[in-house]
């Protein structure tokens, strides 16, 4: 089968969605008063996670328009948070990954996200945070220079089955892994089945063309522009790497040993990081009533599917946990999982290495024993 490298977003292309038509340019003077409907401080930009839902990055700067990565049955996302050595307390970037069908090819798609305070898509006279940079301000030909990012895949025996880096932008498009500062070098190039950047998504995708010399005006806490409501501010890498890169041992985890900007608002280019827990903050919750504490899982609705929503066109017996107590899919509808061999929605056994799983699981970044990725 040949797959057709592209640098569009599939999430958003298979969804059907389109893009946003070009709106108004920089020209617009972004005030923080009525006039504009914005307020200095007043951010729609998602900057903690939603709840319940996915992990995503706690960082500011999205836009209106963020999506977390899509779950579904077996499709859990993780994410990784990265620490600078100088800053234990605060990501330098964060990882999400998830499996996902792209063109009919099972593929893990990964999102690399870098802390606004360390890099962004602020340039020009609208330029966040520059002043105190070597050099004072910060340009688009900048980003436009040497920026990338290098992300690892391993499978699930540890060993790397990936290594590639990303171009974040030549002449407001990205180039991929073929082209400027794109390239692979683990692997073979046609598993890399698409890649993404966020300021590739801002021109291409979202139409937003006329910001090239300056970005969107906004604020430090990067509120959204009415110009431009999607413009996402953070630098963000996204690919697509084909399960069968990852052979019989199935896929492990995705990583990143540095990040990169050229230049960076603070005094090193280039910061290498560690994996270490994400703040707790930054942790979806499960909304729960329950003074005694709740089962993940539904809402106890008890017609034993675990989704926690009543299905039944009679009616179904409602369970004992309230909020994320049932739905234990066991048909007995007290929000109890009675089934010795488990119930849907049950996490694995906790784990903090692969060889504490079963033969077909590994151990994920939340702890647990997850099936192996084939």
């Amino acid at each position: 089968m040949k797959i057709t490298r592209i640098v569009l977003l599939p999430a958003l292309l298979l969804a059907g969605c389109e893009s946003p038509e070009t709106t108004s340019s920089s020209s617009d003077v972004f005030d923080t008063d009525t006039d504009t409907g914005v307020v200095d401080g007043d951010s729609d930009s998602p900057g903690t996670p939603r709840d319940p839902g996915p992990p995503v990055p706690g960082f500011p700067g999205a836009g209106t328009g963020f999506e977390p990565l899509p779950e579904g049955p077996g499709r859990q996302v993780s994410m990784l948070c990265f620490f600078g050595k100088d800053d234990k307390d605060n990501p330098a970037a964060t990882i999400e990954y998830v499996l996902e069908t792209i063109e009919g090819v099972e593929s893990v798609h990964a999102r690399l996200t870098i802390d606004p305070k360390f890099v962004d898509n602020s340039y020009g006279e609208n330029a966040v945070g520059w002043e105190e940079s070597k050099k004072g301000g910060h340009t688009y030909k900048e980003l436009d220079g040497s920026d990338h990012a290098q992300l690892l895949f391993y499978d699930a025996d540890g060993e790397m089955a990936m290594d590639f880096a990303i171009d974040y932008i030549t002449d407001g498009v990205s180039n991929g892994v073929s082209e400027k500062d794109g390239e692979v070098n683990e692997g073979e190039e046609e598993w890399v089945l698409a890649t993404s950047t966020s300021l590739h998504e801002n021109f291409v995708t979202r139409g937003y063309t006329d910001f090239m010399e300056d970005s969107p005006a906004t604020d430090t806490d990067y509120t959204p522009n009415p110009a431009a409501p999607d413009w996402d501010y953070r630098v963000v890498y996204e690919a697509w790497v084909a399960v069968e890169a990852f052979g019989a041992a199935g896929f492990g985890t995705a990583d990143v040993e540095y990040i990169h900007a050229s230049p960076a608002k603070g005094e090193d280019n280039t910061i290498i990081v560690d994996p270490d827990p994400c703040p707790p903050e930054w942790e979806p919750e499960d909304e729960c009533d329950n003074p005694d504490g709740c089962t993940p899982g539904g809402d106890g609705d008890g017609d034993g599917d675990g989704d926690g929503d009543c299905d039944d066109p009679d009616g179904c017996t409602p369970g004992d946990g309230g909020d994320g107590d049932g739905g234990d899919g066991d048909g007995d509808g007290d929000g109890d999982c009675d089934d010795p061999d488990g119930c849907p929605g049950d996490p694995g056994p906790e784990c903090t290495e692969t060889s504490d799983c079963g033969p077909a699981e590994y151990c994920s970044s939340r702890g647990v024993c997850e099936p192996i990725i084939r």
